[in-house]
């Protein structure tokens, strides 16, 4: 699957993001690689985010990068749009 991916049953639909760790921003403009770091180490755990057009989420990669989404519309056919930032590491 990679480090993000749809969350997938009998078929995949865009709504819900799989990722290693995964946790909605709710602030009113992107996050900092700083502010994504403390809402990964406070809210372990996490494995899925309900998303919609305009979501933001902070994410972090089998690599140990941190990064974050945001979601666009879906595409249909089991796809979903993002634009991703992933960070380098410190």
């Amino acid at each position: 699957m990679g480090d993000l991916g749809l969350a997938c049953q009998l078929s995949c639909e865009p709504g819900q993001i799989v990722g290693t760790t995964v946790v909605s921003w709710n602030g009113a403009t992107p996050p900092k690689r700083e502010q994504c770091v403390t809402l990964l180490n406070t809210h372990l755990g996490q494995r899925t985010a309900d998303v919609t057009a305009g979501s933001i989420v902070c994410f972090g990669t089998d690599g140990g990068r941190v990064g974050f989404f945001t979601a666009g519309g879906g595409a249909g056919g089991g796809r979903q749009t993002l634009a991703v930032t992933v960070w380098e590491r410190p």
